[in-house]
């Protein structure tokens, strides 16, 4: 097995794998990753972007000519709650054939080389999420979902921010989504009625691992956690 940098050759190869991924996600969270009918051929500019960008290192995993995994890095962790310019974002990051013990460790192991990391892996999968920990890392936040019926009338309570949009194109949840950006645990149900009455069809919260009273709060409401967020 070599372990290079990867280039913009690697985007088809890098969305088959993304689409097999995809499939086993969609059976984790069935709203949150639904996914899109033509979503491998959004995703493979995309990914060819990506991989041309100075904006991002990416690593290949190849036995021959075969590409056994791809990591994708971003210079920066954008989305919420741990947003920083202090580390990179390690998002699109798939192995062939389950090999997280040997292909996704050593990509990991060539990217910490380089900048301290934030990993995401759904809540439910276990043989990324072990490799994951085995490395070090803890969960420093997730993403908590719940599809919402469309409909109502609601106000985002004082204090709490939020905003609507589409998913990422390679997803397709049947509608708009709900975002979340500052929320108390005492204003979840007014959030998720919020989200209804704006039509979107998923509310989504991102929580910090130490906020406990949100994510207790989120569960009593019925959220579950769909994507997990690791640091070290």
């Amino acid at each position: 097995m070599r372990i290079e940098r990867a280039s913009p050759d690697d985007a088809a190869a890098a969305a088959l794998l993304a689409e097999r991924k995809r499939v086993e996600y969609e059976s984790y969270s069935p709203v949150f990753w639904r996914v899109a009918p033509d979503a491998t051929a959004r995703h493979e500019p995309f990914l060819r972007f990506c991989l041309g960008s100075d904006d991002f290192t990416s690593i290949a995993a190849r036995e021959g000519d075969a590409l056994a995994g791809i990591a994708i890095a971003h210079h920066r962790v954008g989305p919420p709650p741990l947003a920083t310019d202090d580390a990179w974002l390690v998002d699109d990051f798939f192995v062939a054939d389950g090999r997280w013990d040997d292909v996704g460790d050593a990509l990991l192991a060539e990217l910490e080389r380089h900048a301290p990391l934030v990993v995401l892996s759904a809540r439910r999968d276990e043989p990324k999420r072990r490799v994951i920990a085995a490395r070090g890392y803890a969960r420093a936040a997730s993403w908590w979902v719940f599809p919402v019926e469309p409909g109502g009338e609601a106000e985002l309570p004082a204090g709490a921010k939020a905003v609507t949009g589409p998913a990422p194109p390679v997803y397709d949840p049947g509608g708009q989504t709900a975002l979340a950006l500052r929320l108390d645990a005492q204003h979840v149900p007014a959030y998720t009625a919020w989200a209804a009455a704006r039509g979107t069809v998923l509310a989504i919260v991102p929580a910090r691992a130490t906020d406990t009273g949100l994510e207790a709060a989120l569960e009593r409401a019925g959220y579950a956690p769909a994507s997990d967020w690791w640091a070290r």
